[in-house]
């Protein structure tokens, strides 16, 4: 992916990402409840 980035990356996307850090919304048990309910509530709904 770093090879992708160098050919096709812009040279702002360094700065954003240093300035934007990625910040979990959900702490990791939340999160994989979150996807549990989604998979028992939404997913098991839809069409096969």
């Amino acid at each position: 992916s770093q090879d992708i980035i160098a050919e096709f990356g812009r040279p702002e996307y360094a700065k954003l990402i240093a300035e934007n850090p990625i910040e979990l919304s959900l702490t990791p048990d939340k999160l994989v409840l979150a996807f549990r309910r989604w998979d028992e509530e939404v997913g098991s709904k839809k069409a096969k």
